[in-house]
């Protein structure tokens, strides 16, 4: 049963090019005590997984919850005192949970704002180009400077 809680985290260290040992520090699960599961994006929670007698209980991290990007339908989330900044949504089966982990573990990565920590790689001269960053590993990519020059029309080369 966990296996398939955990396992969907490849498929989309896959997907945004986290590979090797740099993809499993910046997209991970791991399974707590009692058998919860939290998921650590760029080494921050950012969703946990409650198994409850009757409900499985999604938490999440209020940053996402505010971005109003994945609709909930009926199901409202909840503060919890133990847990102040990441409300609860309760879900009634184990398999409604896994699309919304999903849609909320691509939302962080997404939405990350990588720290700046390279001027540009050695792909510039094919962004420039191409007006476009063509660094295929994405978080990589929001790492660039160069980067966000090209995406406001500042092209140097």
């Amino acid at each position: 049963m966990n296996n398939e809680f955990t396992d969907i985290v490849e498929p989309l260290r896959l997907k945004y090019n986290m590979t090797g040992k740099e993809g499993i520090t910046l997209l991970n699960a791991s399974i707590l005590k009692g058998g919860e599961i939290s998921y650590k994006v760029f080494n921050k929670l950012s969703v946990k997984i409650v198994f409850r007698k009757h409900c499985t209980r999604l938490l999440v991290k209020s940053a996402l919850l505010k971005l109003n990007s994945i609709d909930l339908g009926l199901k409202s989330p909840y503060e919890m005192k133990s847990s102040p900044d990441m409300p609860a949504i309760d879900f009634d089966t184990e398999e409604d949970v896994l699309t919304y982990i999903v849609s909320f573990l691509e939302l962080a990565i997404k939405t990350y704002e990588a720290p700046k920590e390279f001027v540009c790689c050695s792909r510039y001269k094919e962004c420039s180009e191409r007006k476009e960053c063509v660094n295929p590993n994405k978080i990589r990519a929001k790492q660039c400077y160069y980067r966000d020059n090209i995406e406001n029309g500042i092209i140097y080369f």
